[in-house]
């Protein structure tokens, strides 16, 4: 899994980047190994203070592109968000895939003697 962070109109500082990339494992065990992970950290002039910290994640390299984006108080809650938020389409997309392998009938194999 290639994880690939970038700040837009702030510094993407090293705690920062850690935190993110600690978050991040909890994907491993949902994606393959040829998963490209983009987050993007932003911060934003807004009216309200709740929704200054933005956070979008992409998951490209998949069978479906997976993305979601947050607004929050801080960069940390809207991670945990965001991610919550992956884990769960992730989710969803496994359910799928194996409800179609239960539901497709195996053909039968006639032996002639």
């Amino acid at each position: 899994m290639q994880i690939i962070i970038k700040g837009r109109q702030m510094p993407v500082t090293p705690q920062l980047r850690q935190h993110i990339e600690h978050k991040m494992q909890r994907l491993a065990r949902l994606v393959d190994e040829d998963v490209r992970v983009e987050v993007t950290v932003s911060e934003e002039q807004t009216k309200s203070a709740r929704d200054r910290y933005s956070v979008h994640l992409a998951l490209a390299g998949g069978v479906h592109p997976v993305r979601s984006e947050v607004s929050a108080l801080n960069t940390n809650a809207a991670l945990d968000i965001a991610l919550d938020k992956v884990v769960a389409q992730l989710g969803r997309q496994k359910q799928r895939k194996g409800a179609l392998r239960r539901h497709q009938t195996q053909t039968a194999r006639v032996l002639s003697l």
